[in-house]
């Protein structure tokens, strides 16, 4: 299954709604509206079944830094941080190399919990390893306490959808192909609210549409997160 893309979500809405030209809603709405389309059902999306978009990154935490910026880190602005794990060594997690979660936590509790809490972890010297806990405040990403020593990390994250902007570009990043018909079905309820004589029709199709994605919170996703990976060792 390929993914739709601007044109096809544009074509498809107007057909729906009987619409012929682009005189009364002009395609410059149409992808004004087509947006707030894509980022409400990738939402969604998100909510339920985050592994469809789910990227993931092995990074370096130096030692002694207190907050890294995570659109630099990450090359790219987060929707959401799904988990950071860390491994004894660099390297892909393994038998070996086993992980352990940083838990998140609000960034106001961070003076209280600056010593965090003793794990049962045993570092290279037999001495016990504090846990750590992670916390977001806007771009920055906290580490407390701050880690003594250099720490490899391995974030999986979901990234903000990538905005529609020429008639090529697919929909929902080009992922979650089934669902391109939903993106499609919000634009046309978007579109008819424009109307002064508007289709029920389409309300019907976004409703079935909202219950096919909540669904997914119930049945195993059927398509494989794509993975990246990028060392800095």
């Amino acid at each position: 299954m390929s993914a739709l893309d601007l044109d096809d979500i544009r074509t498809n809405a107007k057909t729906l709604l009987d619409i012929d030209d682009d005189l009364f809603i002009t395609s410059t709405q149409q992808t004004a509206l087509a947006n707030i389309a894509n980022r409400e059902v990738y939402k969604m999306i998100c909510r339920v079944a985050p592994d469809m978009f789910l990227d993931v990154d092995t990074e370096t935490w130096p030692s002694g830094t207190e907050s890294l910026n995570i659109v630099t880190v990450l090359s790219a602005e987060p929707y959401q941080i799904i988990s950071i794990m860390e491994t004894p060594n660099s390297g892909a997690i393994s038998d070996s190399n086993r992980p352990w979660s940083w838990h998140p936590m609000d960034y106001r509790d961070r003076a209280r919990s600056s010593h965090g809490g003793v794990s049962n972890r045993l570092d290279s010297n037999n001495e016990r390893k504090y846990n750590t806990r992670y916390s977001l405040q806007g771009d920055q990403l906290f580490a407390t306490p701050i880690p003594t020593s250099e720490r490899f990390l391995h974030i999986s994250w979901i990234p903000q959808v990538t905005a529609l902007s020429a008639g090529g570009n697919e929909v929902l990043d080009g992922k979650a192909e089934q669902f391109g018909d939903a993106v499609c079905y919000r634009l046309a309820v978007l579109m008819n609210a424009k109307q002064e004589h508007q289709n029920g029709a389409v309300d019907n199709l976004w409703f079935e549409a909202q219950q096919q994605i909540k669904a997914l919170s119930r049945r195993q996703i059927q398509r494989s997160p794509r993975v990246r990976s990028r060392g800095r060792y």
